[in-house]
């Protein structure tokens, strides 16, 4: 497969390629993927929607920038029924690693199953509005039948009336008979058990564009982390809004980058030492720049008030409860340029290869900006802030961004 890609981008001067396989082999993410991670191609790849946070950096780095998971739906109970092998949170947490390594996913809402549950729709609905900062959906569509899905196998079964092909194959094939027609079509109608008045379709679609034209206005949800403070960035709905998380809580909100029960983040809060915290220049910095743009410091809980921290952070959409889990639902800001109008370019997320040149880089400029050795020397020996990076972005003084930022409402921005 390299060598085909390799053949037809030297021959041809292409470099964007469709892959033909229905669904990427995990083997690949070892064994193919890394290889073309300095070949300038672009793939498209039909993937499962249960990958990893590294097998979608794996794809980012190997230039597969589009693809088409088989997400679905949010919810558990309906992934079920379509015989998924994936839980809702699992598609949440795609969904997350996509935004933050540039990935697109093409995904559809699908409805319209034999004998299904509203209420998964209605709380999708709710769902999608804490969820407009991640990659929407393209649209909700009705499910079709295709040959060989389960729903064509067990049509009988699940209660489907006015079983037919999908399309104007009766106009195609208008000398055949009907189950002539019905033996060389590959997609499929038919008449849900139900009834066809859906309560939740036309909410659904509004729900869906709403989630698109929030995504397209820039919607955002950006967590810029130091070792012992994060710090929230929202601008999900109308003004920005800002978090500053210490401390345990700090701790709490990065075990929840991937969805955790709540047991297990009770024995992480209680095998936690507060004490023993660092509280380097990197922790002192955020923490100034969350007092420059107000952030409500959200208390650090102690060891029997986890519950209760959770829900605070569920109270404020920063947090999803999904299949008894808890996700955060923040992303890594990888934007120099927007991060830097609040002072905040020092905590940019970077790959991991770009990292010891971001730490050079960011040296010179303190080299450059005439930070002296006798400047370092006025500052004891233990004194945190000696090495605190040039305040570059906060501009002139706290007032001056505070002026700045006065006027900032999201998304947009």
């Amino acid at each position: 497969a390299l060598e085909e890609i390799l053949r037809a981008r030297d021959t041809y001067g292409e470099r964007k390629f469709t892959a033909a396989d229905n669904i990427i082999h995990h083997r690949y993410f070892r064994d193919f993927l890394p290889r073309l991670e300095r070949e300038n191609v672009e793939l498209f790849y039909e993937v499962k929607a249960n990958l990893s946070e590294e097998q979608v950096a794996q794809l980012a780095r190997s230039g597969v920038h589009r693809i088409q998971p088989g997400i679905e739906s949010l919810s558990t109970e309906s992934l079920h029924d379509m015989k998924k092998g994936v839980q809702g949170f699992q598609n949440v947490e795609l969904l997350k690693w996509c935004a933050i390594y540039g990935v697109a996913p093409n995904w559809f809402y699908l409805y319209g199953f034999p004998n299904e549950p509203q209420h998964v729709y209605w709380e999708a609905i709710e769902r999608m509005k804490r969820l407009v900062h991640l990659p929407p959906p393209k649209n909700s569509n009705p499910v079709v039948i295709d040959r060989y899905s389960p729903l064509f196998h067990q049509r009988d079964a699940l209660g489907l009336k006015n079983f037919r092909p999908a399309g104007e194959v009766d106009l195609i094939y208008e000398g055949l008979s009907d189950e002539e027609r019905l033996q060389i079509s590959y997609h499929f109608l038919a008449a849900l058990p139900q009834g066809s008045e859906l309560p939740y379709e036309i909410p659904l679609w509004r729900a869906v564009k709403a989630w698109n034209a929030a995504y397209d206005a820039g919607a955002k949800l950006y967590q810029f982390l130091a070792p012992g403070a994060t710090l929230i960035l929202d601008l999900r709905f109308s003004r920005l809004q800002c978090y500053l998380l210490q401390g345990r809580g700090h701790e709490l909100h990065v075990a929840m980058r991937r969805a955790q029960r709540t047991a297990a983040l009770v024995r992480s809060l209680a095998e936690s030492e507060e004490a023993q915290r660092d509280h380097g220049w990197e922790n002192v910095l955020l923490a100034h720049v969350a007092g420059i743009l107000k952030a409500e410091i959200i208390p650090s809980p102690s060891e029997s008030q986890g519950p209760a921290f959770l829900e605070s952070l569920r109270e404020r959409s920063l947090v999803e409860w999904i299949d008894e889990r808890w996700l955060a639902l923040a992303i890594d800001c990888p934007d120099v340029s927007w991060a830097k109008q609040f002072g905040l370019e020092t905590f940019v997320w970077h790959p991991r290869e770009e990292h010891e040149q971001l730490v050079e880089t960011q040296i010179l400029v303190k080299i450059q900006q005439g930070e002296s050795s006798e400047h370092h020397a006025t500052s004891g020996p233990n004194d945190d802030r000696s090495g605190i990076p040039p305040l570059r972005s906060l501009r002139s003084s706290e007032s001056g961004l505070g002026s700045t930022l006065g006027g900032i409402e999201g998304p947009g921005i």
